[in-house]
């Protein structure tokens, strides 16, 4: 999917395109935005990994926020080569494949958002990450619903590797937030991603079973989990199945947990 943050949301500045902020989870707080169009073009190309290739966007002078770890932005790729033109309603959907990314972060500064695409055997997506050049145009919809960091006495992430850029934002933007970090199938992360005093981190087997997760996480030794938030996400099976064991062996509450089930990854 955490470092205390009482009143983030207002810390984070006013917006034309803001319409609404509240809280509509236990302990996190969100701030929401109308959907607009807006064109990137990409900056730069780099392979961080035979399974990742990291894309920085140039995204100009509108203004494209994310704040959570987990923000989401939706890459809109073309299906005809010929196609340049600005989507239209519902989603341009005759010329355009729309898919869910996680912002790996973004700098203000150069005026650039990072995403780290995965990359699978097919998929329109992939080919366009793997054939990407700088210079080339991408439309998207910028995150509409930027989370804050929960405010938790201690934060617990399970994913597989197709969550891996958000569990990498959280990681290098939550510093010594008191938790633990799960990650299965994902051992080429080890050099990427380190553990704290503060902040564990285990790397364990798909094949897994959750009992065994939630013992690493040291999550299972706790007797009461009112103020832990646990972020879960991953191939949707193996996801919804350790929701469902936290929930009915741990006593933990539904509201402290959040849940993305993924496409099967492989």
């Amino acid at each position: 999917m955490v470092a205390s943050s009482s009143g983030c949301c207002s810390s984070w500045g006013g917006s034309v395109s803001e319409i609404q902020e509240r809280r509509r989870t236990k302990l996190r707080d969100q701030h929401r935005h109308e959907k607009r169009w807006q064109q990137l073009r990409v900056h730069s190309v780099r392979r961080i990994h035979d399974q990742f290739v990291r894309i920085d966007f140039d995204y100009g002078s509108e203004e494209i926020e994310s704040h959570g770890f987990d923000d989401v932005l939706v890459l809109c790729f073309p299906l005809v080569l010929s196609t340049g033109a600005k989507p239209t309603e519902p989603d341009g959907v005759h010329d355009y494949a729309t898919r869910e990314y996680s912002v790996r972060c973004v700098d203000t500064k150069n005026h650039l958002v990072t995403v780290d695409f995965l990359v699978h055997q097919h998929g329109v997506a992939t080919r366009w990450a793997q054939n990407a050049r700088p210079n080339q145009r991408l439309w998207c919809i910028p995150p509409r619903m930027c989370k804050g960091y929960a405010e938790a006495s201690a934060t617990y992430l399970f994913a597989d590797p197709s969550a891996l850029p958000a569990v990498s934002r959280f990681h290098s933007e939550a510093r010594e937030t008191p938790g633990h970090t799960v990650l299965v199938d994902a051992q080429f992360a080890k050099g990427t991603l380190k553990s704290s005093p503060r902040r564990g981190l285990t790397f364990l087997d798909i094949q897994t079973p959750p009992d065994r997760l939630i013992e690493a996480s040291r999550l299972g030794g706790r007797t009461e989990h009112e103020s832990s938030f646990i972020w879960i996400a991953g191939e949707a099976h193996w996801a919804a199945g350790l929701r469902k064991v936290l929930v009915q062996d741990y006593a933990v509450n539904k509201e402290n947990i959040q849940f993305t089930g993924y496409w099967k990854f492989g």
